[in-house]
């Protein structure tokens, strides 16, 4: 196996270790966690069940906020998952990590309760 190789499965064994243990720290209810990068922000969202509409109402929270999404990974399969790199728009406030995560858990509390799930 080559150097590439090795790397990739790491990767991949890496990635998969963090979904479980990222799993097995949550309830029923979605974890947001939102990191400051150095120009913008990293926010992961996570829920056991698959979420029909949330990326939507998720995508609504950061164009309120001025975030525009620079990268994103979604997976809407068995669960949902949310990974994505957001920056402030030019001309926007600063806003603070904190923000962020309390807007994505506000539009995931307004979707649960449209939904019937609250």
């Amino acid at each position: 196996m080559g150097s590439r190789e090795r790397k990739k499965a790491a990767a991949s064994s890496l990635n998969h270790h963090k979904s479980k243990e990222f799993r097995a720290s949550t309830s029923s209810s979605a974890v947001v966690n939102v990191e400051d990068l150095e120009r913008g922000f990293l926010i992961n969202v996570f829920s056991e069940r698959n979420s029909p509409g949330l990326l939507v109402r998720i995508l609504e929270a950061f164009e309120k906020l001025g975030l525009e999404v620079l990268d994103a990974d979604v997976s809407c399969s068995d669960c949902f998952q949310l990974q994505a790199v957001g920056e402030e728009n030019e001309g926007t406030k600063i806003i603070k990590a904190q923000v962020v995560k309390n807007a994505v858990k506000q539009a995931i509390k307004e979707w649960s309760e449209s939904n019937g799930q609250a």
